[in-house]
């Protein structure tokens, strides 16, 4: 509960990071490259992030060729860096059951291993 389901999807959480990190943004093909992810792959999470308004996608032409350049949107970069912090207190939950387990802190009804 708390995790986007627009971003939890590991392509997704993969293109948002790397256009995070590259904030000009990056060619469709570096994109693809970066997540080793196919053309279609990209295009179908690419247009699902855009639908979410999570990232922007810039369609012109750079030496009479055809390029495309994806950006994350600050609504997009603002939701990641949400998803990140419900995703640490995720982790910092678990660790904290798994640090009561340990310690005998469990009820013996609550703790499955013990059942």
């Amino acid at each position: 509960e708390g995790l986007d389901r627009v971003i939890h999807e590991r392509a997704r959480l993969s293109i948002l990071t790397c256009l995070l990190t590259h904030p000009r943004g990056l060619t469709f093909n570096d994109l693809k490259q970066l997540c080793a992810l196919t053309d279609g792959n990209l295009s179908r999470h690419l247009s699902v992030l855009e639908k979410a308004k999570m990232v922007e996608i810039e369609k012109g032409h750079e030496h009479n060729r055809p390029q495309t350049v994806c950006r994350i949107t600050a609504p997009g970069r603002k939701r990641y860096v949400e998803y990140l912090a419900a995703l640490e207190q995720v982790i910092r939950d678990a660790a904290k059951n798994t640090t009561e387990e340990r310690a005998g802190n469990i009820p013996r009804g609550l703790n499955p291993s013990r059942a």
